[in-house]
């Protein structure tokens, strides 16, 4: 497919080390760069490649054992579905936009919703301080490609309450976040840092998370000039926890993305081929209506 019969069908960013597209197409989306004014190529994405070759959790690999195909085919879905719609509804959030709870009717996505916005307006209380959601990022020496859920800077003092909230946290009579008060002096310290967050919902927070957060931040140093991203995080909704949610940090760096990025080409045999896209008109009919004469 030529680079002006892809135009037409995504939206091409352009980014510091490539210009990247990123084609929608259903509930997939699928990236081609190009460097130097070169024809765009295919890129994989980092979730295409740590699905491939990353280590499989033991827990899934044990359900998968009990349950039937239809079973584990029909709960990909749901859960890939709800995932989607949860991870728009938080952008919507964060963009300021309102949601409607009715979109969103099951107990899960309810809790999930109002857990993160607890979460949000802690570690990130003023919304016109600059960051920016669903930023697209690049490697095109990897030919891989992502989109990082938000990026922006914020107060050492909330990341450090935040990644262990049962000492630091409590709730006020609002339901809001703040300080027990024996850490009334965290915010004494006024340093602030440039950070990703991606948003997770999943059963649990898997090696595999890590590694996609330390790509991430990787490839956005690469993809932007200015202040680089010096922390990653992925957090993810778990009601099991007291707070309803478990915010990790990623130590990783990129060597751990690479080496699955090397299995993954590894167990391929090659580079894959991209993906079969079909275009269509940009409208149809069936029949030329005609005005009959004596009607």
């Amino acid at each position: 497919m030529s680079d002006n019969e892809l135009d037409d069908l995504g939206i091409t960013y352009q980014l510091s080390n490539c210009e990247i597209m990123r084609l929608e197409v259903d509930d997939e989306h699928y990236y081609y760069g190009s460097t130097s004014g070169n024809e765009k190529q295919y890129f994989m994405s980092v979730t295409q490649i740590l699905d491939i070759g990353a280590p499989f959790p033991e827990g899934l690999r044990q359900y998968l054992r009990v349950t039937s195909y239809e079973e584990q085919k029909d709960r990909l879905e749901f859960t890939g579905s709800r995932g989607k719609g949860l991870h728009d509804a938080l952008d919507q959030l964060i963009k300021k936009q309102p949601l409607n709870m009715v979109d969103y009717p099951s107990q899960f996505e309810k809790d999930a919703i109002v857990t993160f916005i607890r979460m949000m307006k802690f570690l990130f209380p003023d919304p016109n301080v600059k960051h920016q959601t669903e930023l697209i990022v690049a490697d095109p020496d990897l030919r891989t490609a992502g989109t990082l859920d938000f990026e922006g800077f914020v107060d050492k003092w909330r990341i450090t309450a935040l990644l262990d909230p049962t000492k630091y946290l409590e709730l006020d009579s609002e339901g809001d976040f703040q300080l027990q008060d024996r850490f009334i002096n965290m915010p004494d310290d006024k340093r602030r840092v440039h950070i990703i967050i991606d948003w997770k919902f999943t059963g649990r927070n898997m090696y595999g998370h890590k590694v996609q957060v330390a790509a991430y931040k990787t490839m956005f140093n690469k993809s932007f000039r200015g202040r680089p991203v010096s922390r990653a995080f992925a957090w993810r909704y778990s009601p099991k926890h007291k707070y309803g949610f478990d915010f990790t940090e990623s130590r990783l760096d990129y060597n751990s993305f690479k080496r699955i990025y090397r299995t993954t080409l590894e167990h391929l045999g090659e580079f894959p081929e991209p993906p079969m896209i079909r275009r269509y008109p940009k409208s149809v009919q069936l029949y030329e209506q005609t005005n009959k004469q004596g009607d």
